[in-house]
């Protein structure tokens, strides 16, 4: 087998142990029915479905602007509003979710009438972090892994592993 058939081969192999291409960050927006009066009303609940009662919960309804912090009461339950809909970023704890919030009456079906947010600690979720948010999406970093994955099979190729005087 020669060197080039070798390096593609390993590079082919490579390709195989890397994760897949990035997804985007984080789960879909779910959609989410207002109330009639326009309330979002919400439940944050620990890893275990548990309600986390007297927990801070934080709002954004537009990306630029300063959230609106929220406490849940004794059943982990909280509301926001009067809205009209749209996208809502909710942040529990570490964890940012997204919700796509309809006025009464327009929700796709199957929509909620009431946001799941989950509270989670931040070093259970950061040892799930998908290889693409670690490295991003880089060019510098790319470019350094393929140049590794023929730079390292032609150099261990090429090494002269004989002992002396053979």
């Amino acid at each position: 087998m020669s060197s080039l058939s070798r390096c593609l081969f390993y590079l082919a192999m490579s390709g195989m142990l890397l994760p897949s291409p990035c997804r985007s960050e984080g789960p879909h927006p779910r959609d989410v029915q207002l109330s009639p009066s326009g309330q979002l009303f919400g439940r944050l609940v620990d890893l275990k479905g548990e309600p986390k009662p007297d927990t801070i919960v934080r709002l954004w309804t537009t990306p630029s602007g300063p959230p609106r912090e929220i406490r849940t009461d004794a059943e982990g339950q909280f509301q926001y509003g009067p809205m009209t809909g749209g996208l809502v970023h909710v942040q529990a704890g570490s964890v940012r979710h997204e919700a796509r919030t309809w006025a009464f009456g327009t929700a796709p079906p199957g929509s909620l009438t009431c946001y799941e947010a989950v509270w989670a600690d931040p070093y259970v979720i950061r040892g799930q972090q998908p290889f693409c948010s670690i490295f991003g999406n880089e060019p510098l970093m790319i470019g350094i892994l393929a140049a590794a994955a023929i730079a390292i099979p032609l150099a261990v190729h090429d090494s002269d592993d004989r002992p002396p005087g053979s």
